[in-house]
């Protein structure tokens, strides 16, 4: 014991989680109790999951996003690596709520997810940024490395086959992140490359190669 003072910890032991206590009574002489708090511990992880997570698509939300997108930004200025982001919207999604039905709409967002979460890394985030739009975080890639990525995503969405719907399409658009960058900045120039893509047809990926 550090100066006769009471220590507190949490331990796992036999599938749970226990608030264990010493505390010192006199020489070499400890009271200890342990409280099982493995309920409270799975409340606590439950009620943390859904801050951070859109409920439909098992994916983070916006606020989450942003907060890692802000922690990258900062690690970019401190070790100058690159990361890019990559946002994408569903092509035509209101027709597809219109002629399908919006449950049919939510198989869709909830399909799309899917597939993005199965290719990328676990150092990357997805999230749905609103409504049929998603971004993704990519650290340490470049934006040709990020291109690539859009495209095979971009493929593998236009070649499923959705229950009841049939194949969608989506446009996407990739940024790199620059010197001078905020989260503002750095979403603005993805979602721009994004219209873009809409605006060339859709069902494809515009990018900014260059930081101007």
């Amino acid at each position: 014991m550090v100066r006769n003072e009471p220590i507190n910890s949490e331990v796992e032991f036999a599938g749970g989680i226990w608030d264990t206590w010493w505390i010192p009574l006199g020489e070499e002489v400890y009271l200890h109790y342990a409280t099982d708090v493995t309920r409270y511990k799975k409340m606590e992880e439950e009620l943390r999951h859904l801050s951070v997570t859109d409920v439909l698509t098992n994916t983070y939300n916006r606020r989450y996003f942003t907060h890692k997108l802000e922690e990258e930004i900062e690690r970019a200025k401190r070790s100058g690596n690159k990361f890019s982001l990559i946002m994408l919207d569903i092509d035509c999604f209101k027709s597809i709520n219109d002629c399908f039905g919006h449950n049919a709409g939510d198989l869709v967002l909830k399909s799309m997810a899917e597939l993005i979460k199965n290719r990328i890394r676990k150092i990357d985030t997805l999230a749905r940024w609103g409504g049929e739009e998603f971004i993704i975080l990519l650290p340490d890639t470049t934006v040709k490395n990020a291109v690539h990525l859009a495209e095979e995503l971009r493929e593998s969405l236009s070649r499923m086959d959705i229950p009841g719907v049939g194949s969608v399409t989506a446009s996407f658009g990739v940024a790199g992140c620059c010197p001078e960058d905020t989260i503002d900045t750095l979403v603005n120039r993805a979602d721009n490359m994004m219209y873009e893509a809409k605006a060339a047809g859709r069902n494809c990926v515009r990018y900014m190669n260059e930081c101007e």
